[in-house]
């Protein structure tokens, strides 16, 4: 019998990479099911790349606006993991058709699993980097994104609110999944080593002559290890596998704790980079919007609203942060940001 098959967009990402590399502690046995994994410019060098990380791994090469490939690829997979980009609808899109079909072709068996990975900032309260006295802090206990979600992240919440559905309706349902990852830190074990917004500090640092806030950047987000955000992935995915957790308008999983400053983070960067003499001043100022954009872009909705978030329903499932308690994003920075200069 052919084993069971993932397929998986975002494999040699930041949090792609690092999942492969545990999957086989997740899944039902070591082994036991064969990925397929959408990968833009295939070369020798990830191809063993990957390899190193799951053995049974088949490589589609294309990226994500390739919907007729992803949507075919859907057709025959039993699990779809989405860990590339979460505000992409076109591939969320070919990824529901795709598995509606495979649903449809396989009435009577068990429903396909897709489990897509997001972000927090649909509540995000858009205080634009002012001080928040008391910041709602979000369970995801009965979240409804439907009812809750807020600001521009509306847009992002009728997605996520839309692969909810699939979960719901009466035919040819799919068992989906949204985690919803706070700011991600620290170094990973897979393919790439750096989260996305340590890279991307440093590149406007070094363009405005020095680190910045998004307005005063006294809002907090919640914060959470890459390797914490894999095991949550895996573990809501063993609980699908098992017909533990069925998704729908329970769809959504927190994945953050407690809650670290914008500027904390900022005038770290600032000072490591001042120090290192790739940019003119140490600690951090607001920046204009010449450097960070318009308020109403996507970035000052991710980087300048308050984010507290309590995953309440990983902790159900038994998921505990273990590498976050070990250390926190202020103190994993300056390694972090080595290896991010390191790349350039």
């Amino acid at each position: 019998m052919a084993k069971p098959t993932i397929f998986w967009l975002g494999a040699t990402g930041y949090v792609g990479s690092e999942a492969l590399l545990i999957l086989n502690d997740y899944l039902p046995r070591p082994h036991s099911h064969h990925i397929v994994a959408l990968v833009r410019n295939v070369t020798p060098h990830r191809e063993s790349a990957l390899t190193r990380l799951y053995s049974d791994i088949e490589i589609v090469e294309g990226t994500a606006d390739d919907v007729e490939t992803i949507q075919k690829t859907s057709e025959r997979a039993d699990v779809v993991i989405n860990t590339c980009d979460s505000l992409h609808p076109p591939s969320v899109k070919a990824i529901l058709a795709g598995l509606t079909t495979r649903a449809e072709v396989n009435a009577g068996a068990p429903a396909p699993i897709y489990v897509h990975v997001s972000g927090v900032s649909i509540i995000s309260d858009r205080c634009n980097g002012d001080f928040v006295e008391e910041p709602t802090e979000w369970t995801d206990n009965n979240l409804d994104v439907h009812a809750k979600c807020v600001g521009a992240y509306v847009k992002s919440g009728k997605r996520l609110s839309h692969i909810a559905e699939a979960s719901m309706r009466s035919e040819h349902p799919i068992c989906t999944f949204v985690l919803n990852p706070a700011l991600i830190y620290g170094i990973g074990a897979g393919i790439q080593f750096t989260t996305f917004w340590v890279r991307d500090w440093i590149e406007r640092s070094k363009a405005a002559g020095y680190s910045g806030t998004f307005g005063e950047g006294a809002n907090a987000l919640s914060h959470i290890h890459v390797h914490d955000v894999v095991t949550a992935l895996l573990i809501v995915l063993r609980a699908a596998l098992d017909g533990k957790v069925q998704g729908g308008k329970d769809s959504n999983y927190f994945v953050g704790v407690s809650g670290t400053e914008q500027r904390a983070w900022a005038k770290v960067i600032g000072d490591c980079l001042y120090n290192k003499g790739l940019i003119k001043e140490a600690g951090c100022r607001p920046w204009p919007e010449a450097v960070t954009g318009p308020k109403d872009s996507l970035w000052w909705w991710a980087y300048a609203g308050n984010q507290i978030v309590r995953p309440d329903r990983l902790y159900a499932l038994g998921w505990e942060p273990t590498e976050t308690k070990k250390q926190g994003p202020i103190d994993s920075l300056p390694e972090a940001m080595e290896i991010a200069l390191q790349m350039k």
